[in-house]
């Protein structure tokens, strides 16, 4: 298998191999394509590894090598950069953060139900500490809370007054052209003192 030619566009790097007289074009990895660029010249005779996965209908290198020369090609496992976070075996991706040992040995380690909070009425573990019984159990006999009032003093004092100017603002459009405007201030003060008292 020889080389024939290296790609221009860095942002897709492709190679074309002469298998037995045809061109053929592959994608290639990033390092794979840097390798080749440095290292190899149109002609070379090569040896090449490929992925398992095809990327849009063409199969893609990911190691190239010029036959004679001493490079090994990468390790088969992970990726670069992504490792377990428990034992630090590479990765295949980044998504992943432990490896499949780590996580099986995670499941055995799991709680025991006797960590978890247990249902008041049959004992049953509960998924929170924050429920006292059981989905069941509450069904049958609910558990009984103290309902708390959403408003503060100074909300509820807020609402009243709010209450109250808005019904004096209601009267003073009724009485308009009644009183005259130079009582306004007066009459205000009288209306918004009787409405209060009866809002509270």
């Amino acid at each position: 298998m020889k080389l024939q030619t290296i790609g221009k566009n860095p942002n897709k790097p492709m190679l074309a191999l002469d298998e037995q007289g045809k061109k053929i074009w592959y994608f290639a990895e990033k390092p794979a394509y840097d390798s080749a660029k440095a290292n190899l010249q149109e002609g070379d005779v090569i040896e090449i590894k490929l992925a398992d996965q095809e990327r849009e209908g063409l199969q893609v290198i990911t190691f190239i090598k010029k036959i004679g020369t001493d490079n090994t090609p990468p390790p088969e496992k992970g990726g670069e950069g992504h490792k377990c976070s428990e034992c630090g075996y590479p990765l295949k991706d980044a998504k992943y953060t432990k490896c499949y040992n780590c996580n099986q040995k995670a499941k055995e380690n799991k709680p025991t139900s006797s960590d978890f909070p247990k249902c008041i009425d049959c004992g049953k573990a509960l998924k929170d500490s924050k429920y006292k019984k059981c989905y069941v159990c509450n069904q049958k006999n609910p558990v009984k809370t103290e309902k708390k009032s959403v408003y503060t003093l100074s909300t509820q004092e807020s609402i009243e007054c709010q209450n109250t100017n808005n019904a004096v603002s209601r009267s003073l459009i009724c009485l308009q052209g009644q009183i005259d405007r130079n009582d306004i201030c007066d009459v205000i003060d009288m209306l918004w003192d009787k409405f209060h008292s009866k809002l509270k």
